[in-house]
């Protein structure tokens, strides 16, 4: 065979040696994909095990009235406070590998810890409310109700010091679960909300079936209430229905000042964004 002539090293992988070389190429792969998955999951595991991770968190504040503001839960990696990681990567992990019920229980877990400790070594001091966003994978677990429940009585932290905030997509998506679980939350007195509302349209027999305390309107939404008229229509509408069943409005991503002004005009009853209060670690409120 001349020099630099492939013809008979390439023609016979198109035959026999092809096939033959097929399984063990893929073979070879599912094995790669295999480890990728149990690294991916036991470093998961590990993190929250090690507690790995940290809270914070962000004001919301009441529009109306000069009250102490209740707050919204984040949960942040060490390994992205470092830089290691891009911000929200170890979350798309934990999601995809079907492990963010297990960071659910944790961050419920962490909550509770810091206002039982707190409540030991500050005489007097009262939890407000505790915002936790809850995964789909959590409001498809039917142990999650009782989980919460034991919880918050071996903690001592009042049980409507918890409000938890289902998405709208996953209540769209999983309508039954999620009534079910809102419905177990409430009866031994957590709150519950609807968060990212207004995007899309969710029937109003749904908000009056669930019976959501709050619901939060989408960013987007309150992002052009300075912008455009129709902005404006929507937001009207929304707060108007919300408060026609009995349901407290909270604005998010409020930027600015002006934005504020005109939600208290709007008659929307709660505000969260950075004209509000930037995040911070959990442990620095009072």
């Amino acid at each position: 065979m001349p020099e630099g002539d492939t013809r008979e090293l390439i023609a016979p992988l198109g035959r026999a040696d092809a096939a033959e070389d097929a399984p063990e190429l893929h073979t070879g792969t599912v094995a790669g994909a295999q480890a990728a998955w149990r690294e991916a999951v036991s470093r998961i595991k590990s993190a929250i095990r090690n507690d790995e991770f940290h809270l914070y968190c962000q004001s919301i504040k009441d529009l109306a009235a000069d009250v102490a503001p209740f707050h919204d839960i984040f949960v942040r990696q060490a390994e992205e406070e470092r830089n290691m990681m891009p911000p929200g990567a170890f979350f798309e992990l934990a999601e995809e590998y079907g492990l963010m019920s297990e960071l659910d229980r944790w961050v419920v877990c962490g909550v509770l810890g810091w206002a039982s400790a707190c409540m030991r070594e500050r005489p007097g001091w009262r939890p407000t409310l505790y915002c936790i966003t809850l995964s789909r994978d959590t409001i498809g677990d039917p142990c999650f109700p009782d989980f919460v429940q034991t919880r918050v009585a071996g903690s001592g932290v009042p049980a409507d010091a918890l409000c938890f905030e289902f998405l709208e997509p996953d209540v769209s998506a999983l309508t039954v679960d999620a009534t079910e679980l809102v419905r177990n939350l409430r009866t031994f007195g957590c709150r519950t909300m609807l968060g990212g509302f207004g995007r899309d349209r969710v029937s109003l027999e749904i908000l009056k079936e669930m019976h959501f305390d709050f619901i939060k309107i989408h960013g987007s939404l309150v992002f052009n209430i300075l912008r455009n008229d129709a902005s404006v229509s929507r937001m009207r509408g929304i707060v108007r229905m919300a408060h026609a069943v009995g349901i407290n409005t909270i604005a998010e991503l409020v930027e600015d000042p002006e934005t504020v002004v005109k939600l208290r005009n709007l008659e929307v009853d709660y505000a969260q964004g950075i004209a509000i209060s930037a995040a911070r670690p959990l442990h620095e409120i009072g």
